[in-house]
This record gives structure tokens, C-alpha cells and sequence, in this order.
């Protein structure tokens, strides 16, 4: 699967990254804001499992949150909690990628509607 014009840009970012800790945020934000902004959610969600892709092979703690963050704001820009294929397949994998960070592992099992760790935290409560 050849890699969207986006995610290109995206995975440019990754390897151009030295850790900064005072920049990270801003450059990634940065690289998210500018290559994702103009995907409707079609392309939101076929770009999620080139995502996820990118996510699986970074080693850095760093790397893989920020990957994992793009799995999530694509996510959020698809408008559907339907599984992209890849990450539907690849699920563990990318939760044991990011489980070093509470929110985001949280974040995507609500999302999706998928229980796991800290989805009953996060769940509404209806009383019913």
C-alpha cells in the first residue's frame, strides 16, 4: 500500500524528530494541523491504517504516542467508530504500542467502543 501524501509528511516528521522535550508537542501538533486539515473523512479513515502502520514500527516511547495520537485525531475526523481493517487486526498491538499512556489508550477504547483497560472509567453511567 503506497503511503498517502499526508502520512508521507507525517512519517517525515518521525524521522526528522530529535527529542526535545520543550518542542515536541508544538512539532507535532504543527505536522498534524497542517497535513490533516484538509482530509475529508473518507480519506481520514483510509489514512488511519497507514497510521497504524507507522505506529507499530517506532520504538520510542515518544514516536509511538505521537502515532498514536494520529491513529486518534484521524479517528475523530472519520466521523464513524467502524474499524479501519489494519486496526482492527492490529488492535493489541497498537494498544501495547501506547499503553504507557493512560489517556490515549482510554481515549481509543471509547472511540471505538472496545472494552479494555480504563474504558470503565471513562464510560457514561445511565443509572438504568
Amino acid at each position: 500500500m503506497a503511503l498517502t501524501e499526508h502520512i508521507t509528511h507525517f512519517q517525515t516528521a518521525l524521522r526528522d524528530w530529535t527529542p526535545e522535550p520543550e518542542r515536541d508537542e508544538a512539532y507535532f501538533r504543527h505536522v498534524r494541523d497542517g497535513t490533516l486539515s484538509s482530509l475529508d473523512p473518507g480519506q481520514a479513515f483510509e489514512a488511519i491504517d497507514e497510521a497504524v502502520a507507522l505506529l507499530i514500527e517506532q520504538e520510542d516511547d515518544t514516536l509511538r504516542y505521537q502515532c498514536g495520537l494520529l491513529v486518534f485525531v484521524l479517528a475523530r475526523q472519520t466521523s464513524t467508530t467502524e474499524l479501519p481493517r489494519r486496526l482492527d487486526h492490529d488492535w493489541d498491538r497498537v494498544i501495547a504500542a501506547i499503553e504507557h499512556d493512560e489517556w490515549l489508550t482510554s481515549e481509543l477504547h471509547r472511540w471505538y467502543r472496545r472494552p479494555g483497560r480504563g474504558w470503565e472509567r471513562f464510560t457514561w453511567r445511565t443509572g438504568c
